[in-house]
C-alpha cells in the first residue's frame, strides 16, 4: 500500500475506522485489534476511537481491545496467537478477520455462527469456490494454535485449517463476495470503493 493499510483513506476516513464501525454494527461484545510493525502509527486513531465509543457507550455493545504483537516478523499467525490469551474465559469461539479483507455482511457472520455445531472446530466462508474471511474458530482449536512455535514452518492458519479432519471443518458457501476480497494495493481499495458505491 505504501503506508499502513488501516490508515489508507476510504470515503474520507481511515480504512480501520470503517472496519471497526462495521464490526460494532454487528453487536459483538469484544473486538481485538492486534498491532505489529506500525503500532505507533495506529495508536492515535485507536485512542480517538476509545474516546468516541466511551461517549456513546449506551448505544454500542462492542468493547475494543488493543493487543501488541511482539513478534510481527513471524507474520499474521503470530498476531492471531497474541490475541488468544486475551480472550475472556467464557469465550467459546472467535472470528478472525485480516485488516485487508472487508468486514462481511451481517447475514454472513450469522450464517457462520450457525454452522459452528458441537463437532466443528472451524468454519470458513467461500464465494465462487474461493475461501475467505472471517473464519470462525472454536476455543479449543484456538488454544491448540497458541501452542505452535511462531517460527515453525507450519505456523500458518491456512495450514492448520487444512490439517483438520474433514468433519471438523465446514466450508460454507455464501453469496457475499466480500469474504474473498483482498485489498493489497491502493488500486484494490479504489476498485472496492467504487463497487460499493455502485451497489448502494
Amino acid at each position: 500500500m505504501g503506508q499502513p493499510k488501516g490508515l489508507m483513506p476510504y470515503h474520507g476516513r481511515p480504512w480501520l475506522s470503517e472496519q471497526l464501525e462495521r464490526i460494532e454494527a454487528l453487536g459483538s461484545s469484544d473486538c481485538y485489534v492486534v498491532l505489529g510493525f506500525e503500532r505507533t502509527a495506529y495508536l492515535p486513531l485507536l485512542e480517538t476511537r476509545f474516546r468516541a465509543t466511551a461517549c456513546i457507550h449506551s448505544r454500542l455493545r462492542t468493547q475494543l481491545h488493543v493487543v501488541h504483537n511482539p513478534m510481527p516478523e513471524h507474520g499474521p499467525f503470530s498476531s492471531l496467537c497474541a490475541a488468544i490469551p486475551r480472550l475472556p474465559a467464557a469465550t467459546t469461539a472467535a472470528f478472525v478477520l485480516p485488516l485487508d479483507v472487508p468486514a462481511a455482511q451481517h447475514a454472513t457472520w450469522f450464517a457462520l455462527a450457525t454452522a459452528l455445531t458441537d463437532d466443528v472446530s472451524a468454519v470458513i466462508p467461500t464465494h465462487n469456490g474461493h475461501g475467505g474471511h472471517p473464519v470462525l474458530l472454536r476455543r479449543s482449536f484456538l488454544e491448540q494454535l497458541a501452542t505452535i512455535p511462531r517460527d515453525a514452518a507450519h505456523a500458518r492458519l491456512d495450514h492448520q485449517l487444512h490439517a483438520l479432519p474433514s468433519r471438523a471443518l465446514v466450508r460454507l458457501a455464501v453469496s457475499d463476495a466480500q469474504v474473498a476480497c483482498d485489498l493489497n494495493t491502493p488500486a484494490d481499495l479504489q476498485q472496492y470503493s467504487q463497487a460499493m458505491d455502485r451497489s448502494s
